[in-house]
């Protein structure tokens, strides 16, 4: 599971914030025994800061050797790209839905 979330601004009339994007594992809502994020200090955090604004929903991109990126843009106009180890393997094509008729 990835999202961002907001850290508002600390002024009760300010605007803005930090965001953040989180990595967890969606069977338990906690980090997974496998960490997916990488920090520039070599540890394995759920989440890492993505810097000041407002982060919309990370888009996620599955590579050719399974190398995932999430894209999050922000409202400062930057669009940061993270690199994911995710706990299960992602696969990416085309998803048809049947309606079963008795």
């Amino acid at each position: 599971m990835v999202f961002t979330s907001v850290i508002p601004a600390q002024g009760i009339c300010a605007a803005g914030g930090a965001s953040r994007l989180w990595s967890l594992y969606y069977k338990t809502g906690t980090p997974y025994f496998w960490p997916s994020l990488e920090h520039s200090g070599k540890n394995f955090p759920s989440f890492i800061e993505l810097g000041p604004g407002l982060a919309a929903n990370p888009i996620l991109h599955v590579g050719e050797k399974q190398t995932v990126k999430a894209f999050t843009p922000l409202t400062s106009g930057e669009i940061s790209d993270t690199q994911i180890d995710p706990a299960s393997p992602f696969r990416s094509g085309c998803l048809f839905w049947r309606k079963n008729s008795d």
